[in-house]
């Protein structure tokens, strides 16, 4: 055999080995990319409450672009910030979208980021605080974590808790006894035991928890209870049907200067931009070398 064939088969054998076995050829490297892994809330939408026509759902600024904005705005080299966040949608089953069975969930385990984030499912927060149904969460976030190092158990994992809400009236319309003070603190406390060394989330490699509230408070400031006319347009909002927008600019048409009532769960633009800071120091703190500041031209 000349050496000409001796080559051929060389790089045969490297294609069989990139075709059959990809994580052999390319190693356990990780792309240059961050999950943003969740509902509403990293979504940005919210209900809201037009009064005298209905309960429409407002769509704000996505948490991927908040992020995404601060690190432009800081100068900070980043990396691909992929939204797979579904609006409604939680990891249990129940009236709403499971997350398990999205498209976003399907791409976001082919992936192999350096980071994925997971936020809070609003939408699995329990009605009581009964230990059963605090633990299904628990055991829910290990199966997605389990599935996100699918493809590279070097993929950092971050799991953010729940933030106390500001309780109204629509938002119990909305959410019933799930955002109540006792059943988000059981909850809290639930993630917080097995985000310990030795805890069904904490035990695992590469997974590291952030208890949020901190960073959101005062939450009066963080959190949406109602919008202006002129906040809306002017940071973007829009509403996600026909109908919702038409009672929307009737309103305001014969209200101009009347605000609309929102949920007091999600987040506003100044609460978002204070989690993107807060999440970008724990991604740094976790892997300082993934983030390097780009000098100014």
């Amino acid at each position: 055999m000349n050496f000409k064939h001796k080559i051929g088969l060389i790089w045969l054998f490297a294609a069989i080995l990139m075709i059959v076995f990809p994580s052999v050829a390319q190693g356990d490297r990780l792309e240059d990319c961050i999950l943003i892994i969740g509902d509403s809330i990293p979504a940005g939408q919210a209900v809201s409450r037009i009064p005298g026509y209905g309960f429409p759902v407002i769509v704000s600024e996505a948490f991927s672009r908040v992020l995404d904005t601060y690190y432009n705005e800081t100068g900070i080299t980043h990396m691909g910030i992929y939204d797979l966040s579904v609006g409604a949608s939680r990891l249990g089953t129940g009236d709403n979208v499971r997350y398990f069975d999205t498209p976003q969930f399907a791409f976001a385990i082919t992936k192999r980021c350096q980071f994925a984030v997971i936020f809070p499912f609003i939408n699995d927060l329990p009605d009581s605080t009964d230990a059963a149904a605090v633990n299904n969460h628990i055991l829910r976030l290990q199966q997605l974590v389990t599935a996100l190092q699918s493809n590279s158990s070097q993929t950092q994992v971050l799991i953010l808790d729940y933030y106390r809400v500001i309780v109204t009236e629509l938002g119990e319309r909305v959410y019933g006894n799930t955002i109540s003070p006792p059943v988000i603190g059981t909850m809290n406390q639930a993630l917080s035991t097995a985000c310990t060394p030795t805890g069904l989330l904490g035990s695992r490699r590469n997974v590291t928890c952030l208890h949020i509230e901190p960073y959101l408070l005062p939450l009066d400031n963080a959190l949406m209870r109602s919008v202006t006319q002129t906040q809306f347009y002017a940071e973007g909002f829009y509403v996600n049907d026909r109908q919702g927008q038409a009672w929307l600019t009737e309103f305001w048409g014969n209200n101009p200067n009347s605000p609309i009532d929102v949920d007091g769960v999600h987040l506003n633009s100044d609460g978002k931009r204070r989690l993107a800071e807060a999440i970008h120091n724990a991604l740094q703190t976790i892997n300082p070398s993934a983030f390097q500041t780009v000098a100014s031209f």
